[in-house]
């Protein structure tokens, strides 16, 4: 296992108000007005993308300093997850309250990039409200998972424009997360943590017993890309602190995964991981931002 780094304290620099100004408070919806709440948040070195409850997407350009808005159609519902993906072309997916996933291939100015704006629905599986969403890094699968433990594979073409899905695993907890890597799916439930060998369609617990109690725990990967590389998977994720732009657990086991073997070693992490800096956004808070629908 690696060395663990000395702690790093995350500072403030200064709040997002010219982001958070540029999405409305409330909208007017017949004779009701409603609040707007921020629901799910995702963000890269391009994007920052929000999730609302009115089931507007918000996503704001950091290179070009604009806004853009998507919507679902249809009834309005809230936007419960949300997954950026820079790869060849901009992918964003977004999950709702109802079960429907979307993913959205963005417009790039660059060269031989995309054009135009497209959209690939997953609908007819998930009946429950999206809780994890996990790309694999060339934009080519995406993993959504569900409160009621189903776990939904879209296989998606850019080029020809279509997107496939089917049902690949169900748990009988609420998904908590998912990341993918190396064909592994690694999936934390209320219940238990697994992977799931993509290829062999075999599932491997962490631990020998589910957990005793439900719980939100998560899971933190250290970066590595071989196949013998640790994964990390939290116990709770009270007190937690922030890590790859996401939530992990203070106390953690560090799992040694390396091939298929059936005992998995893991001893406890003593202090945090080196958390990565960011720099400040060099803009004005006074100054406005540009919106596009």
């Amino acid at each position: 296992m690696a060395s663990v780094s000395e702690p790093v304290t995350f500072r403030e620099f200064c709040p997002l108000y010219y982001l958070l100004n540029a999405i409305p408070t409330k909208i007017q919806k017949g004779f009701r007005s409603l609040v707007v709440y921020l629901t799910a948040l995702d963000t890269n070195g391009d994007y920052i993308a929000v999730g609302s409850s009115i089931g507007m997407l918000y996503l704001y350009c950091r290179r070009h300093d604009q806004m853009k808005k998507y919507n679902f159609e249809g009834k309005t519902e809230s936007i419960t997850v949300v997954k950026l993906l820079s790869c060849f072309d901009d992918l964003v997916a977004a999950g709702t309250a109802s079960g429907r996933v979307a993913v959205f291939q963005l417009v790039s100015s660059l060269p031989g990039r995309n054009k135009q704006l497209r959209r690939f629905d997953v609908t007819g599986i998930h009946k429950n409200s999206i809780t994890a969403l996990a790309w694999s890094p060339n934009g080519m699968k995406l993993f959504s998972g569900d409160d009621k433990g189903k776990i939904v594979y879209s296989s998606l073409d850019l080029d020809q424009g279509v997107c496939h899905s089917h049902l690949v695993l169900e748990e009988p907890a609420s998904i908590v997360q998912l990341d993918y890597s190396q064909k592994v799916l690694l999936v934390s439930t209320l219940q238990r943590s697994l992977l799931f060998y993509t290829e062999e369609r075999s599932v491997q617990q962490v631990g020998t017993q589910p957990r005793k109690s439900l719980q939100k725990a998560g899971w933190a990967t250290p970066g590595l890309t071989t196949a013998s590389s640790a994964w990390r998977s939290p116990r709770s994720i009270s007190g937690a602190w922030t890590t790859k732009a996401a939530c992990s657990a203070v106390r953690c086991q560090a799992l040694g995964c390396a091939g298929r073997s059936s005992k998995m070693p893991s001893s406890r992490w003593q202090s945090r991981p080196q958390a990565p800096s960011f720099g400040r956004l060099n803009r004005s808070l006074t100054e406005p931002l540009r919106v596009e629908k």
